[in-house]
């Protein structure tokens, strides 16, 4: 395989690698928030002017039914009109919740009440209500997504969450070795590669022989020359 190929493969990868990384971490915030929402007495979360219900019954089908989600929102008197879906404290209870259409206005001494109907009801509520037992609108709804809730409070839905939490933390710890190793690996190839500069072939104790070259020759010869000469110069000496 050419080094085009691997490096291709390799890209691959860590591209799969990170998504695989960060889809675990979804379902990790995912299933703690469910969570969160199951272990609440009124199966709801809230954040600011945002609060997420778990539907209990089916009157509200064919729109939605028992098991789905909603998000409710918080809205000023003048957001609300008719046939919008809101989440309010009927008016006899407050201990309860629901989530009706509204299918009418009426002003009551200078108020105005919210006729509500369930879309799988044949009858509207006894009581038309006001303003201030309105908990919000329903501005998203999924469905089916509230039977994790009941699934997450089983001991499968338990090992599921614990589960996930293990291999994100396992992930991470091998992710961050493997950065570490091959940091270890790198700085020791360096290391060696420095070694192998450092020592020539050629080369002696640090020194490099000079090489000759034709301008050298003259002085060589002229050197030469002159040597002879000393020596002839003592036998004539010594002769003497």
């Amino acid at each position: 395989m050419s080094g085009k190929g691997a490096g291709i493969i390799k890209k691959a990868g860590k591209v799969l690698g990170t998504l695989f990384y960060i889809i675990t971490l979804l379902m990790i915030l995912f299933l703690a928030f469910m969570a969160l929402i199951s272990t609440n007495r009124e199966n709801t979360f809230s954040l600011g002017k945002y609060s997420v219900y778990n539907v209990l019954t089916d009157s509200m089908l064919p729109t939605f039914g028992s098991g789905s989600i909603l998000i409710v929102k918080d809205v000023r008197q003048n957001e609300i009109k008719n046939g919008d879906i809101i989440t309010f404290y009927p008016v006899e209870d407050n201990s309860t919740v629901l989530t009706h259409r509204i299918i009418g206005l009426a002003e009551e001494d200078g108020e105005i009440k919210y006729q509500t109907q369930g879309d799988n009801n044949n009858v509207p509520e006894r009581h038309p209500v006001d303003y201030g037992k309105i908990i919000g609108k329903v501005v998203f709804y999924a469905d089916g997504w509230g039977n994790y809730l009941l699934m997450i409070r089983t001991p499968i839905g338990i090992t599921v969450i614990i589960g996930a939490t293990v291999l994100f933390l396992a992930l991470s710890y091998i992710a961050d070795a493997s950065k570490k190793k091959k940091k270890a690996a790198a700085a020791r190839a360096r290391k060696r590669k420095g070694k192998r500069t450092a020592s020539k072939p050629g080369s002696k104790r640090g020194t490099n022989k000079k090489k000759n070259t034709p301008a050298d020759a003259p002085k060589k010869k002229a050197a030469s020359d002159k040597g002879i000469g000393k020596k002839t110069t003592a036998k004539y000496k010594k002769g003497a």
